[in-house]
């Protein structure tokens, strides 16, 4: 899990968005199944600590969630999806 979410924060960080399907779920399937060595592991896991670090520091995401956004959202969804859209 800890690559999984690394890689994925990263890649939020930066952009702002999360890929799904995952880009490297063959690699994080190897890890799952303990097809790579764990020193090899470890130390990317480390390595992904470090990317993680630096993409904060270089993020323009802010620093707080837009709570009134996200609740305008869920009711629109809720709407929509819950009582139909009108």
């Amino acid at each position: 899990h800890a690559v999984r979410v690394g890689n994925q924060a990263i890649e939020l960080l930066l952009t702002g968005f999360v890929t799904f399907p995952l880009p490297n779920a063959a690699h994080v399937l190897e890890i799952k199944r303990g097809l790579l060595p764990y020193q090899v592991v470890a130390a990317e896991i480390e390595y992904l600590l470090e990317r993680v670090e630096a993409a904060a520091a270089a993020s323009t995401l802010p620093a707080e969630p837009d709570l009134a956004w996200i609740d305008d959202f869920v009711a629109s969804s809720y709407r929509d999806e819950v009582l139909g859209a009108r």
